[in-house]
């Protein structure tokens, strides 16, 4: 930066031819200039950066007190949250208690079929049948033909003839 200087003579103010500067001193007289300007945007940065901590570490009474409502918003979401993650293990557990009771409902029905089928022998029915139960066959004089003309009901409007 250029320095003007002035004299004053009568009333009037006129400029001086500007003195001529070495460069080596000009050099020197730039670089104080470009240190000066470099410690004062630190300077400058510096209390910008203290106004931000010091606006930071301000609360005031209605921040803290929103704050809190969020901590507390945030603790009863929380608490909600894992309330419903409890009910819904509890039921798991239950519904896979409720299938394993299923399955072994259904092995014991499957076993009792089993042991239906097996022991259900028509030889030995047909034996107790005829000879304990008196059971015989039919004459062919008490075998009643019915003809359905193409249904696959049929209704009865009296009662079958006894042969007795």
């Amino acid at each position: 930066m250029e320095k003007k200087r002035y004299f004053i003579e009568g009333n009037t103010v006129r400029k001086t031819a500007p003195a001529k500067e070495y460069p080596e001193i000009r050099r020197q007289r730039l670089a104080k200039e470009r240190i000066a300007r470099e410690r004062q945007n630190r300077e400058r940065k510096l209390r910008a950066a203290q106004r931000n901590q010091e606006r930071a570490l301000y609360m005031n009474p209605a921040y803290v007190a929103f704050l809190s409502v969020c901590v507390v918003m945030l603790c009863v979401v929380c608490g909600v949250y894992i309330n419903l993650q409890s009910d819904i293990s509890s039921h798991i557990d239950s519904i896979a208690a409720i299938e394993n009771d299923i399955i072994s409902v259904k092995s014991a029905n499957d076993e009792a079929l089993n042991a239906i089928e097996t022991s259900l022998d028509l030889d030995t029915v047909k034996y107790k049948a005829m000879n304990d139960l008196g059971m015989v066959y039919p004459k062919a004089s008490q075998i009643v033909y019915y003809s359905v003309d193409e249904s696959d009901s049929m209704t009865q409007y009296s009662s079958l003839p006894s042969d007795k």
